[in-house]
């Protein structure tokens, strides 16, 4: 089953951005003002909103904070984010969805 939460009703992306965020910042001892203007920056190439790619996102953070790419990539997908991003009553759903067939 695949889901597109176009308008936000599945996924607390706001969460779930800020949650990522902060634990790369944690993870890497980065500036939050530096890690934000990076992000900026990499937004700011973008010719719409649909063009982020997050492989190229992390390569861009990888590039200007000198990462190891791998284990960036670690900490933007550990699974326990996206479980948590979730509203609640959306599990509920998506397993009467799932049972359904």
């Amino acid at each position: 089953m695949v889901l597109f939460d176009i308008d936000l009703t599945l996924i607390n992306t706001d969460w779930l951005r800020g949650e990522i965020s902060k634990n790369i910042q944690q993870e890497f001892a980065i500036d939050q003002r530096e890690f934000e203007d990076s992000e900026l920056r990499y937004l700011r190439h973008l010719k719409k909103t649909s063009d982020f790619r997050y492989s190229e996102y992390l390569v861009c953070l990888a590039k200007t904070f000198n990462l190891n790419l791998q284990k960036l990539m670690t900490v933007f997908t550990r699974q326990k984010y996206y479980r948590q991003a979730v509203y609640p009553d959306v599990n509920t759903t998506l397993r009467a969805l799932l049972a359904k067939g």
